[in-house]
């Protein structure tokens, strides 16, 4: 990423006026640099977004990643989690999520809504290519429907 003359953030051939961080989170000494780069030249940056987060002890990934960023929040009972690929290498693996039966798997980019079942402890595989977004719904055991 860098911190382009005119105000705005550019990240892999996207660009940005806004950077939204979650709450406590520290970036490496390298985005931080572009992100004061990107402040300083205009750029508005909103931090301690609530609903957003690093991925936590309710969300684990194997093999583990720092390419992969998720956000977790919920919605009328739904669990819902967005998956998004930063680097360009597909990733294929696993994520426990504490979910069980039968949730969502729906792509943006595709425009798809597909059933995900989950593993008996909560777990299910993942695979996003790379830049992909994904975003995974489902209830914990004790909802109800």
């Amino acid at each position: 990423a860098r911190a382009a003359d005119d105000g705005r953030l550019e990240a892999g051939g996207s660009r940005a006026r806004a950077l939204v961080l979650p709450r406590d989170v520290r970036l490496p000494a390298e985005a931080a640099s572009v992100s004061e780069r990107f402040a300083a030249r205009g750029g508005r940056i909103v931090e301690g977004a609530a609903g957003l987060g690093a991925l936590d002890r309710a969300v684990r990934l194997e093999p583990p990643t720092d390419r992969i960023c998720a956000g977790r929040f919920e919605r009328d009972g739904w669990k819902i989690l967005v998956l998004v690929n930063t680097g360009r290498a597909d990733y294929r693996g696993e994520a426990a999520l504490r979910l069980r039966g039968t949730g969502w798997t729906l792509d943006p980019d595709a425009g798809s809504v597909v059933p995900r079942p989950f593993g008996d402890d909560g777990s299910t595989e993942i695979s996003l290519a790379g830049r992909q977004t994904l975003i995974i719904a489902g209830r914990e055991a004790s909802a109800r429907p």
